[in-house]
């Protein structure tokens, strides 16, 4: 069983947020049969992010402090496991995108991934997730039990 990090659980561990810490303590706590893992998605996502911030601050020294942040996500994928885009994965976007579910692309890719390497997501985006058939998405930041949603 793999437990999939979608990019808003992923950032408050990278962060190492009080909920961050606590989602590092429980996946510490996973016995062998589970994994935890992260996409490729969620490291472009995250890259976009900083980058992005990076470009709109002009003051090299203001920059210091967001490249270091930079640096963070790129060290924190060095320790994860990534699930790749894969022409498998591909394919169940393309299903999913014919189906309307009114999910933003990059939630439907990650969803595609978790649901390809038939894994559990967390994440916080409950609300568009539930629409994806197929897909198992829990939440493990805000409460100490998961919250579990299956379509």
């Amino acid at each position: 069983m793999i437990y999939l990090l979608d990019t808003d659980h992923l950032s408050e561990f990278v962060k190492e947020s009080v909920s961050g810490t606590r989602l590092k303590r429980k996946l510490q706590t996973l016995d062998e049969i589970h994994s935890a893992a992260t996409s490729i998605v969620s490291f472009e996502e995250m890259m976009r992010g900083w980058l992005a911030e990076i470009h709109g601050t002009l003051n090299a020294r203001s920059q210091v402090p967001l490249y270091h942040q930079l640096f963070r996500v790129f060290e924190a994928f060095d320790d994860w496991d990534v699930l790749k885009w894969t022409n498998e994965s591909a394919d169940v976007y393309v299903g999913l995108v014919r189906q309307r579910l009114r999910v933003k692309t990059m939630d439907l890719k990650n969803a595609a991934i978790a649901i390809q390497n038939d894994a559990t997501l967390l994440s916080r985006n409950l609300k568009d997730f539930v629409r994806v058939p197929g897909l198992v998405v829990e939440v493990w930041l805000s409460c100490s039990i998961p919250s579990s949603h299956g379509v």
